[in-house]
């Protein structure tokens, strides 16, 4: 019997990711990224993306460093960190909330740290921090945001759904949704 393939809604519709089974979620958030890769990508094929796509590489490995560090696993955390670093040139940390589908179109310079939330379907161009500013906190990044090549965005932020950060801007201030910020928090439209 040929079953309709999977939405990324359907995904979501059954059992919550944040499950108390971690191993479970882990799979179903896995099966959630390729679905949204697929859909992103326009491919049809799992494993044409997983032959040619680094980024859903990378984005697999953040998966298991995050799931390595619940399971209280230290040592396996940190030589994934080293292993991202080495072949992506990106930091993610493993306390960082990851959404499903997030796109690193270049990996190299991707720096996330500590507990950063980066909601569904973002998009990170290259080289951009999310960051604290004065140790005093992590940005929030809504749904499907765009986020421009060299892009820093710092300090207890939130950034609306569907915003767009342009390349090289420094984001320091709250942005609602649907608004790009330019330059350092000039907002247009």
């Amino acid at each position: 019997m040929i079953q309709d393939k999977p939405s990324i809604q359907n995904l979501f519709d059954q059992e919550p990711l944040s499950s108390p089974n971690i191993s479970h979620s882990f799979w179903r958030q896995l099966a959630a990224d390729i679905e949204a890769y697929k859909q992103y990508f326009n491919q049809d094929s799992a494993l044409k993306l997983l032959l040619g796509n680094d980024s859903l590489w990378l984005l697999i490995a953040v998966r298991l460093r995050a799931f390595v560090f619940k399971k209280k696993i230290p040592v396996l955390s940190r030589f994934i960190r080293i292993g991202t670093l080495i072949f992506f040139g990106a930091d993610i940390d493993a306390t960082a909330q990851i959404g499903t589908g997030v796109v690193f179109l270049h990996s190299v310079g991707i720096v996330i740290g500590g507990s950063s939330k980066v909601g569904d379907l973002c998009i990170f161009m290259g080289s951009n921090t999310l960051g604290t500013n004065e140790n005093n906190g992590y940005p929030t990044l809504g749904h499907h945001v765009k986020i421009g090549a060299g892009a820093r965005i710092l300090g207890p932020i939130q950034l609306g759904n569907d915003a767009v950060v342009g390349a090289n801007a420094v984001v320091t201030k709250h942005v609602p949704h649907r608004v790009t910020v330019v330059s350092v928090n000039r907002h247009l439209g």
